[in-house]
């Protein structure tokens, strides 16, 4: 049983002979289920009806009884054993050889039976049941909002009242938990994504989790508001409701080759899922925010254009095809024209060295003719190592943005 959600549980009692009323209720000495109560009395299976007779008899002998229980959060974690009672009336003739699971009328006293299979008449007794009575075990559990996933493509409707949202949305469904997200560029927007949560019968909302030093909350990454969907282009009851989190964000300078870990809270009153992704930001390419020259983006990275032309050549720009297109950005392939690169574009500033081994950050910066100035700024993760400097050990597997000093005719 799940708290808050009602619970129909339907007992049934057979009884062989069909001109018999039988009642059914929890035995005294049970443990009744709290908030418990009756669908109004037992009736016959086969007829509908609970006023047996002679003339109107339960066809079967099946007479069933529902009880409704509705779980409190109180009662989170609890586990009830419930017995039940049957009893039949004593009004009609009873096949002794069938012998009812609840009646042996030979048993009563003052019943007068013939020779099995005869029939005999419980002479106005109460039939109570003398074989071991049915138990129910009832479990109380609380669902948590669930993430939903997998359901690519569904229409979803703004809920009425709601939040204008321009009307059709292609539900892309959430992320699996602990899912590396694709990559995020410096200066360009990141490719939207969301979370979806459903709980039957409830009304979940979704926040973004006060994150740590590294969360990209700090840097610009916000959510909007958490609204309602419905299925089907309708109205629907609070069941079919979805809720929607969406967050947006553009990485600032300064964020390049980190990893960042956002998590998002799905909630009602009684119950609370959590669901983590990371957010990873690409190393050594910087999206242009306005129109800019090739000169002027070297100059911010204290480099010469000539890297950075050389850098964005048409066969890396055709081998990083997918991950530009999951991540929503377009590069900057136009080299032919380097005076003005459009606004949006990513431009790659130079490649990016994946260590075999371990090296000093000296080492690296003289092998590749670079200040150690220069080095730093392109990798601020490396800056912030503790007292980074030309001894500073980088491991083996750190990924190192270069730019190269290349031979020019006024620098040699």
């Amino acid at each position: 049983a799940t708290v808050g959600q009602e619970v129909r549980i339907p007992v049934q009692s057979v009884d062989v002979n069909e001109q018999d009323k039988v009642s059914i209720s929890v035995r005294p000495t049970s443990v009744e289920l709290p908030n418990q109560r009756w669908v109004g009395d037992s009736y016959c299976r086969a007829t509908g009806s609970s006023v047996p007779g002679f003339a109107s008899p339960c066809p079967g002998g099946v007479w069933e009884r529902v009880l409704v229980y509705t779980p409190r959060v109180s009662e989170m974690g609890m586990q009830y054993r419930v017995f039940f009672d049957s009893a039949d009336d004593g009004l009609g003739p009873v096949t002794v050889a069938g012998q009812s699971r609840f009646s042996r009328s030979a048993a009563l006293p003052g019943a007068a039976c013939g020779t099995a299979p005869g029939l005999c008449r419980a002479a106005g007794s109460m039939a109570r049941g003398v074989e071991p009575k049915p138990a129910l075990t009832v479990s109380v559990v609380q669902k948590r909002p669930l993430f939903v996933q997998g359901v690519e493509g569904r229409a979803l409707y703004a809920v009425p009242g709601g939040p204008i949202l321009g009307g059709l949305i292609s539900f892309q469904g959430s992320p699996v938990d602990g899912a590396t997200m694709p990559a995020a560029y410096v200066n360009c927007e990141m490719a939207p994504f969301g979370v979806y949560a459903f709980k039957q019968n409830s009304r979940v909302n979704i926040s973004l989790e006060a994150g740590g030093p590294l969360s990209p909350t700090r840097v610009g990454l916000v959510a909007t508001p958490s609204v309602l969907f419905f299925n089907q282009g309708a109205a629907a009851e609070r069941d079919s409701y979805y809720s929607f989190l969406g967050v947006t964000w553009r990485p600032p300078l300064g964020s390049e080759g980190r990893r960042y870990g956002v998590c998002f809270r799905a909630e009602d009153e009684v119950s609370v899922s959590r669901l983590c992704v990371t957010l990873p930001v690409a190393r050594c390419v910087y999206c242009t925010r306005e129109a800019e020259t090739l000169k002027e983006v070297a100059e911010r990275f204290d480099t010469h254009w000539l890297q950075v032309w050389s850098a964005n050549d048409p066969d890396h720009a055709m081998s990083m095809q997918a991950q530009f297109a999951a991540s929503r950005v377009t590069p900057w392939t136009r080299t032919h024209d380097p005076h003005k690169i459009d606004p949006g574009l990513a431009v790659r500033l130079g490649p990016v060295l994946v260590t075999r081994h371990d090296l000093q950050l000296g080492a690296i910066a003289e092998r590749y003719r670079m200040g150690l100035h220069s080095l730093l700024r392109v990798n601020p993760d490396l800056a912030e190592m503790p007292e980074a400097g030309p001894g500073t050990v980088i491991p083996a597997g750190q990924e190192i943005c270069l730019l190269p000093k290349i031979c020019t005719e006024s620098g040699g």
